[in-house]
């Protein structure tokens, strides 16, 4: 069974387009098959506001899917 895992970096600043998602599969033979809710097709997001993004990997030779969702941060506002 593939075993997900991901590198999340919030965005910097409040309404800055600077988050990222990088996924990696270990334990699957790939290869991989990305289909991220925003529509990309990568193992890597990035430009990305806040917010919630799932994703669905397929293994291509075992036909065998995982799936998940990640939440890029933002800071609170300075005041």
């Amino acid at each position: 069974m593939p075993v997900l895992a991901a590198t999340i970096s919030d965005v910097s600043c409040p309404g800055f387009h600077d988050g990222s998602i990088a996924v990696s599969v270990t334990n699957g033979n790939g290869p991989f098959n990305y289909t991220w809710s925003n529509g990309d097709t990568l193992s890597t997001l990035g430009n990305l506001i806040s917010g919630i993004y799932a994703v669905i990997i397929e293994d291509v030779s075992s036909q065998c899917r995982i799936q998940d969702s990640f939440k890029v941060m933002e800071p609170d506002p300075i005041i």
